[in-house]
């Protein structure tokens, strides 16, 4: 995953504080509802490997695979435990 961002702080370190904006999930082309646009951007810190100087707009990139393993945590965890717990209380019966 890649976002434009652009760099509103230089830190120590070989760190950056960054400003990004979020997109909606659908491609930025719902406008059904409008709250995409009224999120506040979001400051986040990247390591500045390209040594950029606030005011810059940079790319951020993400490991798409560690996103969707944590999701599918997030997500089948508790259904796992829901059926565990139905399991359980079949068996204790």
């Amino acid at each position: 995953m890649t976002q434009t961002a652009v760099v509103r702080e230089v830190l120590p370190g070989g760190l950056a504080a960054v400003e990004v904006r979020r997109t909606s999930a659908c491609g930025e082309a719902c406008g059904a509802c409008g709250l995409c646009g009224e999120a506040p951007p979001m400051r986040v810190t990247a390591r500045n490997l390209l040594g950029a100087a606030a005011g810059d707009l940079v790319t951020l990139s993400t490991d798409g695979r560690r996103v969707l393993g944590l999701a599918s945590v997030v997500y089948l965890l508790p259904l796992l435990f829901f059926f565990a717990g139905y399991a359980v209380g079949v068996a204790w019966r």
